[in-house]
């Protein structure tokens, strides 16, 4: 909403803009190393496919590492069966970061 007045009653009343609170949510995270450095997070996805991802996130100044989120631990475990699984030509390496309890 843009923030803006309006009179009522012959006084101006300023509307103040609605911000959106952001709700940090807890993953179930995994630390991937390994990656070439021109990965993408689709690359990503289709090395973990048919996981779903909550949570991707490539540091940008860091290359070969990425962050992946999960929202069950269902979803977590499946996703460490892929350490050391062969993607292309490089070798996924998968280290627990956090758990979310």
């Amino acid at each position: 909403m843009v923030a803006g007045s309006e009179e009522k009653d012959g006084q101006k009343v300023v509307k103040e803009p609605i911000q959106k609170e952001k709700v940090k949510t807890e993953y179930f995270t995994l630390k991937v190393r390994g990656f070439p450095c021109k990965s993408s997070k689709k690359d990503i996805r289709d090395f973990f496919a048919p996981l779903k991802l909550d949570s991707i996130r490539l540091p940008p100044k860091v290359k070969g590492i990425a962050y992946i989120g999960f929202s069950s631990k269902k979803e977590w475990k499946k996703a460490l069966d892929k350490h050391r699984s062969f993607y292309g030509n490089f070798i996924g390496k998968l280290n627990l970061i956090s758990t979310s309890s």
